[in-house]
C-alpha cells in the first residue's frame, strides 16, 4: 500500500494484493448541467474540512486517555 500527497495536497492511495485483477472503469460522470473537462485538466478542489485542514495535531491517545 502506499499514499502519496501530491500539488496542493491531492491524495493518492494504491493498493497491490495479488488475489486482485484490474478491472475496467468508466470514468465518472459529471453532474447534469455541469461543466466537461475532456481534453483539458479539471479546477482544483475547492471545499474545506475543519478535519482535513486541522493546523494543530491531533491529541494522541485513546479513549482511555480522557478517563483520566
Amino acid at each position: 500500500m502506499s499514499l502519496e500527497v501530491g500539488y496542493k495536497g491531492q491524495v493518492f492511495l494504491d493498493v497491490t494484493t495479488p488475489c486482485m485483477a484490474e478491472s475496467e472503469v468508466t470514468p465518472p460522470r459529471p453532474e447534469p448541467g455541469g461543466p466537461e473537462y475532456t481534453g483539458r485538466k479539471p479546477p482544483l478542489p475547492d471545499r474545506h474540512s475543519d478535519f482535513w485542514s486541522a493546523r494543530t495535531p491531533v491529541p494522541s491517545g485513546g479513549p482511555e486517555a480522557d478517563e483520566g
